[in-house]
């Protein structure tokens, strides 16, 4: 699929794939998880992460706004320590929906 796009096109959407795959694990989540988190159906998250479906505008700063939050250590450690808990997943998802949404809204 990478035909579809130019040679810049194939290098940033596999950065972007990488980004997206290393902040999905830093966080421990599986696929589908970190998909809902960022409003996309699993298969659109694995193609985006395999570089081979081009993020829109929106899909791409959601991207970057996802590594700045797990590029920050200390909110990293909270997101591992609630993930610890019992019920880590859906408040590890939802940590992450709402800080997500905080930079968005932010801008």
């Amino acid at each position: 699929m990478h035909d579809e796009f130019n040679p810049a096109e194939v290098n940033e959407q596999i950065e972007l794939g990488r980004i997206l795959r290393e902040a999905r694990e830093k966080c421990g989540c599986t696929q589908e998880e970190f998909a809902k988190i960022l409003g996309a159906s699993t298969n659109t998250l694995a193609q985006w992460e395999r570089g081979t479906l081009k993020a829109s505008g929106a899909n791409k700063r959601k991207i970057r706004h996802i590594q700045s939050i797990t590029k920050n250590t200390r909110v990293l450690e909270v997101i591992q320590n609630v993930r610890m808990r019992d019920d880590g997943k859906p408040a590890t998802a939802a940590l992450l929906a709402m800080l997500l949404g905080l930079i968005e809204y932010s801008g």
